[in-house]
């Protein structure tokens, strides 16, 4: 599952960096998956 959200960040910054997105759009889409994965992450620590 995390895997998944890695992918996804993946794609996310490559359309920060051909300038296709808003920082704000960056920074808000991935502190969004970072949440994700962290929840993922502590349940499976569980």
């Amino acid at each position: 599952m995390i895997d998944k959200y890695m992918k996804l960040l993946e794609k996310v910054y490559d359309l920060f960096e051909s300038r296709k997105c808003s920082a704000k759009w960056f920074d808000d889409t991935a502190n969004y998956i970072h949440k994700k994965i962290w929840i993922i992450e502590t349940k499976d620590a569980a």
